[in-house]
């Protein structure tokens, strides 16, 4: 009689487990408008969507283990749609463990992009992360965080900068700091919340310039309808030829619609084009949530093939970082 009971109450939690799973896989595909939701709203509901992998391989064996304490035709159908799902779900992100062709030849060079929380990011962590960047992106940053590290080499290493005027604190200042030579500037567009800046980067055994885009839209907020238009806003004003990366913390994740138009485009997300897996960057520094939700990007384009990809974890900030190494088209 315990056992049936045990059984029927991991069935029920096992059919709550298949429903949000599916529910969440169906979200990604569900236009903006169509339910009586706010567009940021359903942005953060569907922020999510991942999780549904996991819910339903745990459903499956929650479902497994109902069938075994107790055999019957409703634990089989359960166990086999539970199934179902996991394979669904298995089949949309297989992919992303799936690295492109190698390039053939190239000059490489490694990004650094990481939110800096408000420019507290630790600078002896965000000096030690950077190492090996030839590149940094970084979001949230000001001035007092630039002297900070200035203080610590960091700039003499990368001596060049597209940063414009950052403010004292904050979550508005971009900055990019490079090894190699800015040769152009300039801000991204005016439409968008944060600074965001778009850098030409001369790099020595190359055909053209690097365009380096850095950008930090806004984050949706509950009942609110500004986060689809900056998104929209934002991928209208990118550059569409030449070599060029783009990256930053784009409070959206890779299966939000504004992420998927960005691929559309011929932007190709760099933690999937080196098969890293799911790569969730927030949130970060803390012991009891792990990392939820990849709102951290680095996009390439115009040539640009990524070798490698991973996160890194910065003291201090609320997101992981990620260092991309690319190899950029060489001359002819």
């Amino acid at each position: 009689m315990i056992t049936n009971r045990v059984s029927t109450a991991l069935g029920v939690v096992a059919t709550l487990l298949l429903v949000a799973s599916v529910a969440l896989l169906v979200s990604r595909y569900v236009p903006y408008g169509v339910l009586p939701l706010a567009d940021d709203t359903w942005a953060m509901a569907t922020a999510f969507t991942d999780l549904a992998a996991p819910g339903a391989f745990l459903a499956l064996v929650v479902a497994g283990v109902a069938l075994v304490l107790r055999r019957r035709r409703a634990g089989v159908v359960l166990v086999a749609l539970c199934g179902l799902a996991v394979l669904a779900q298995g089949l949309l992100l297989a992919p992303r463990w799936v690295a492109g062709p190698p390039p053939v030849s190239g000059t490489t060079l490694t990004v650094l992009a990481l939110n800096s929380r408000l420019g507290q990011a630790d600078p002896k962590g965000l000096v030690d992360a950077a190492r090996t960047a030839d590149v940094v992106v970084l979001t949230e940053a000001t001035a007092p965080q630039l002297r900070a590290l200035a203080g610590l080499g960091m700039t003499d290493r990368l001596p060049h900068r597209c940063a414009g005027r950052l403010p004292s604190g904050g979550a508005a200042g971009t900055a990019v700091l490079s090894r190699f030579p800015v040769t152009r500037a300039v801000p991204l567009s005016a439409d968008l919340a944060n600074q965001s800046r778009v850098c030409s980067v001369a790099v020595p055994g190359t055909a053209s310039p690097l365009t380096v885009v850095a950008v930090h839209p806004g984050r949706p907020r509950l009942g609110g309808t500004g986060w689809l238009g900056e998104q929209e806003d934002l991928r209208a004003a990118l550059p569409t030829s030449g070599p060029r990366v783009l990256a930053g913390d784009f409070n959206a994740v890779a299966s939000h619609p504004t992420q998927r138009a960005l691929v559309e485009d011929g932007w190709a997300s760099a933690v999937d084009e080196a098969g890293a897996g799911w790569v969730p960057t927030y949130p970060a520094g803390s012991t009891r949530v792990p990392p939820l939700i990849d709102i951290d990007h680095v996009y390439v384009g115009g040539g640009v093939r990524t070798t490698s990809a991973r996160a890194v974890t910065v003291p201090g900030t609320d997101h992981r970082g990620l260092l991309v190494t690319v190899a950029l088209p060489g001359p002819g």
